[in-house]
């Protein structure tokens, strides 16, 4: 492999060629290809050569070099004006050819861009709607809970009347405790609909969960369940969202 230096003085001919875009006929008497100013003049051992610019958009962008090594037939004049037709439409082809794969690459960068652009849209979109599902949902679970509310305050009432029929404690009883499946069934569809960023914080593991059995109402478990807890002695604090911690006590 030989690299030529594109000086616009060497002396080189194929550099000569490339510089002044000119078809040239040379043989090694006329232009003898020195070691010191030519790369090629271990390569080429020709008698008789050829060589001609690869143009494009008015600009050299190669040479293409012939010689008579198989035939050692003269080169004649019409056969150098052939091999810089030649070597001017190859020069346009690959001219074309560079552009076809510049312009195919900007399209798969637009088309990139644009499936960006799409997704982006889509994401704002389903943002948006998510957003306003969530603001509906507040207001349908505020709407809701103000009257469970209401419904569970009498539902006790009447679970603390020492005058109530056992009936009428037993459906208050069936009351109030679907009042808090429904409330914390609102509470998780919020959660989903709209979720709140943790916050996390060094907790005490045994208050926690000891609160939440206190938001649970254990202390009305259903006849014949039993409630034995447990708690270790020597817990460090656990950092970690303590709304969240206590609501997934509550839901089991």
């Amino acid at each position: 492999q030989a690299v030529l230096p594109l000086h616009p003085d060497s002396q080189c001919p194929l550099v000569k060629v490339f510089f002044e875009r000119k078809p040239l006929r040379f043989t090694r008497a006329e232009h003898p290809m020195r070691p010191d100013c030519c790369a090629l003049a271990a390569v080429i051992d020709s008698e008789e050569c050829a060589v001609a610019a690869l143009e494009a958009e008015d600009r050299a962008i190669g040479v293409v070099l012939a010689d008579n090594r198989f035939t050692n037939a003269p080169i004649r004049d019409e056969e150098v004006r052939l091999l810089a037709t030649l070597a001017r439409q190859a020069g346009m082809a690959l001219a074309n050819a560079r552009a076809h794969a510049e312009v195919a690459r900007k399209a798969d960068q637009l088309a990139a861009a644009y499936k960006r652009l799409k997704d982006a849209h889509e994401d704002l979109v389903r943002q948006e709607k998510l957003a306003t599902a969530g603001e509906m949902s507040a207001r349908v679970s505020h709407e809701i809970r103000n009257p469970l509310v209401t419904i569970g305050g009498f539902a006790h009432s009447i679970l603390e009347d020492d005058q109530a029929s056992a009936v009428s404690q037993r459906n208050a009883r069936i009351i109030v405790d679907e009042v808090a499946k429904l409330e914390a069934f609102l509470t998780n569809w919020l959660d989903l609909a709209r979720p709140a960023d943790s916050v996390r914080s060094p907790e005490d593991l045994n208050a926690l969960v000891e609160h939440a059995l206190l938001m649970a109402n254990v202390q009305s478990l259903p006849e014949g369940i039993v409630l034995a807890k447990q708690f270790g002695a020597d817990l460090p604090p656990v950092v970690l969202d303590p709304r969240r911690l206590q609501q997934a006590i509550i839901n089991i």
